[in-house]
């Protein structure tokens, strides 16, 4: 259906509580029957379900989400939002566009543009625990060489867009964890655009945590002995900086500006390191979350919830990012407590959503799933294809997979495998049957499974839908050196 010009169209009676599917619903109810994919595709140019929820909070500044994590429009007229809070767009209705009868007697040319919807999530990377020490933002010399895939990330796909978030752990309070969780990814940004001068920064706001310690891990790194690490700058230490500057035994050195300044130039440009120009990194290229995003939900110590995340956006499909530098409003707006998140340990909505597909941040799996198969008694049986589907209402997983029935034509089960299911996915596995399809496993949480360590059998003795078997986690443990290449193919697809 064509619809009249997007610039012309009328923005929508936006109420609280409101999903394109309300949305959409009362437009109906007035004679507009339109769908809220109609919706999305009109705004949008894509009803890719994933990407319409991003697009909920980037363009229209959503942050609250409903029991099946949609983002659900919240509209407040006495509220004024902040610069960093402000949608970046408006929702508009489609309507049908109608036009008075054209003249047959010459040809009319029609202009339709199409919008395009690239992916934004690209990939992502972590640095491990003991990245920083509890209360620091000096990035260890044990966390350098895992900056190497930032790089890597950078560099398969020229449209990505980098971005770095630091974390704390859920000791002292939100403001102070704020501040340092921003030093601490500001660190690894400065590490990765070759910034000194930040560093020296960092190390004059945070001398106490920085200090003559950090000196002596860098020269020691570097191959100086300083003596022990212990905060004094002794003949020892001083011998090891004449070293590295290369003066003759018994000149003077001093630990100043200038001299940390080089040393932490060398402590970031080793022939190993990684670089990334600073203009690969999208907004301000770094921000802090503070304690609002915990990796183990705890208020003590814990070297997991000290890290730091690299994520690769699309270019064109940039988060609308709500941060802001030293402030924990914007935090706290879209604290989701008990509430609907992917994460148990992630209060922020905008991060939960963000970081749901990352690897780093989110646990995945690698599922598999066994299939009785049918009885095969055709002649034409090596005709046929089998064709698998495993779905999620909260996540995306991939492209079917296939499975030609004569290719196991002696075994009992197909085994089809899956990537990236994360643990808080309910899934649902369909038969494609023609036209048609056929659900085998129907809206089960992926905890069940993998708690029980099968999928409940069909009770209906005279239905013949295929039960399953195990899914198993991480198989890839008993052949560590299996390529993950193959890991993304059934056995059978090489084969045929």
């Amino acid at each position: 259906m064509a619809y009249k010009s997007f610039d012309t169209a009328r923005e929508a009676d936006l109420q609280y509580g409101d999903t394109l599917a309300s949305i959409a619903a009362r437009e109906q109810a007035q004679g507009n029957d339109i769908t809220a994919d109609d919706i999305a595709r009109f705004n949008w140019g894509t009803d890719n379900p994933e990407y319409v929820q991003e697009l909920l909070r980037d363009e229209l500044g959503a942050t609250e989400r409903n029991a099946p994590h949609d983002f659900m429009l919240t509209t407040d007229e006495d509220f004024t939002p902040a610069s960093e809070d402000a949608p970046r767009g408006t929702l508009k209705i489609p309507e049908p566009f109608r036009a008075e009868a054209l003249p047959t007697d010459h040809a009319h040319t029609f202009y339709v543009r199409r919008k395009r919807c690239p992916k934004q999530f690209l990939a992502c990377a972590g640095l491990p625990t003991f990245s920083f020490d509890f209360d620091s933002s000096f990035l260890r010399p044990n966390a350098k060489a895992d900056l190497k895939a930032v790089q890597q990330m950078a560099e398969a796909d020229p449209d990505s867009m980098l971005f770095v978030f630091g974390h704390t752990d859920a000791v002292s309070d939100d403001l102070y964890n704020k501040k340092l969780s921003e030093r601490r990814a500001w660190c690894v940004y400065s590490f990765l655009t070759k910034d000194p001068q930040a560093w020296e920064t960092l190390y004059s706001l945070d001398p106490n945590k920085w200090g003559v310690p950090v000196i002596q891990v860098i020269l020691a790194h570097r191959g100086y002995d300083p003596g022990p690490v212990d905060g004094d700058l002794g003949p020892l230490t001083r011998a090891a900086m004449r070293d590295f500057l290369g003066l003759p035994e018994g000149a003077w050195v001093q630990n100043d500006a200038d001299f940390r300044i080089q040393l932490f130039e060398a402590y970031m440009t080793g022939p190993d390191d990684a670089a990334v120009p600073a203009d690969r990194f999208c907004a301000d290229g770094f921000m802090g979350c503070g304690e609002f995003n915990l990796a183990e939900a705890t208020d003590n110590r814990s070297p997991k919830n000290r890290r730091v995340t690299i994520f690769a956006f699309h270019k064109n499909r940039l988060p609308n990012f709500p941060c802001a530098f030293a402030d924990v409003k914007p935090c706290w707006k879209r604290y989701s407590g008990t509430g609907t998140r992917y994460n148990p340990g992630f209060s922020c909505s905008f991060y939960d959503t963000i970081a749901e597909p990352c690897a780093a941040e989110n646990e995945h799996h690698s599922a598999s799933l066994l299939i009785r198969k049918y009885p095969v008694t055709s002649e034409f049986v090596n005709h046929l294809m089998d064709e698998f589907e495993l779905r999620s209402t909260c996540g995306k997983l991939g492209a079917s997979r296939k499975a030609m029935s004569a290719s196991t034509r002696d075994e009992t089960y197909l085994e089809l495998r899956w990537e990236h299911v994360r643990a808080h996915m309910i899934l649902t596995l369909v038969h494609k049957l023609g036209d048609g399809e056929r659900v085998i496993l129907a809206e089960v949480p992926f905890t069940e499974l993998y708690a029980d360590g099968h999928v409940p059998r069909n009770n209906d003795e005279d239905d013949e839908a295929p039960p399953l078997g195990d899914p198993m986690d991480d198989p890839d443990e008993d052949d560590p050196d299996e390529d993950d290449e193959d890991l993304e193919k059934a056995p059978w697809e090489d084969e045929h």
